[in-house]
């Protein structure tokens, strides 16, 4: 069950922490016993490329591109390494991964409304937990609110509830599970955040989140706590201090690679 706990605590933590051509001039016509003198031909105008237009998946604080890559370190009470990745990305949706360096994988679905990103889509929604020995793998159920909103800035504020149940396999055992992670963030403000990845000027966004674990025949376990994360522009979720149900963790960036 600890394992369970930690994982969904770097869940939620890595989750808080998501585009003519002219022709040329005629030549004059000729006047009776005047030679015309022939005009330089005009150059033909280049062809302009059409701008792209955002999709609804277009975040200015999560750059939404398949193929996308973040690298970040962990501290705190479980030390870790952990790619973020966008597997794959259409106009309305993308699938995304974490991949520790411990073994764990996470794998989720988001839907994207008008620059608002919403992780876990309910119905069809689902995502898989990995780790040495747990399986976790859920649906969700229910979810208001987004996670990572369209317009994000200094004094914005936005929630999300999400509620999922599942079955989880610890060494061959299955248990029944329903869980619920509630998340209150605001912007802040904005500041200068040096990490391994370069310093950057990011806007600070602090959330008080919540997270119980309800597993078959079992009293709930309870993960609740506060974090900070400073997102940079065009480039994501850049560092993380957070802590809850007795683990701390800090996360910062240290390689990223956005097509």
């Amino acid at each position: 069950m600890k394992r369970v706990q930690l994982v969904l605590s770097i869940l939620l933590l890595t989750s808080l922490a998501c585009s003519l051509s002219g022709a040329g001039t005629p030549a004059s016509a000729p006047v009776d016993g005047i030679a015309p003198t022939p005009e330089p031909a005009s150059a033909p105008t280049v062809a302009a490329s059409p701008t792209p237009q955002p999709t609804d998946c277009f975040n200015a604080y999560y750059p939404v591109k398949a193929g996308a890559t973040w690298t970040y370190q962990m501290s705190g009470t479980s030390a870790d390494t952990f790619t973020h990745s966008i597997v794959s990305a259409s106009d309305k949706e993308f699938t995304d991964q974490d991949a520790f360096g411990s073994g764990t994988t996470r794998t989720g679905q988001w839907r994207c409304e008008g620059g608002n990103l919403i992780s876990l889509t309910p119905g069809g929604g689902s995502a898989a937990v990995v780790a040495a020995g747990v399986v976790f793998n859920f649906t969700v159920t229910e979810n208001t609110g987004v996670t990572v909103p369209a317009d994000m800035g200094v004094g914005s504020a936005w929630s999300q509830d999400i509620k999922f149940e599942g079955k989880q396999d610890v060494g061959g055992i299955q248990l029944d599970t329903k869980n619920e992670a509630a998340t209150s963030c605001t912007a802040i403000g904005r500041e200068s955040v040096t990490v391994p990845a370069g310093t950057f000027d990011a806007l600070k966004v602090e959330c008080i989140s919540k997270i119980t674990i309800t597993v078959a025949g079992m009293a709930p376990f309870v993960i609740e706590g506060p974090s900070t994360a400073w997102y940079a522009e065009g480039i994501g979720m850049v560092k993380t201090v957070g802590s809850g149900g007795g683990y701390e963790a800090t996360i910062e960036l240290t390689t990223y690679q956005i097509p």
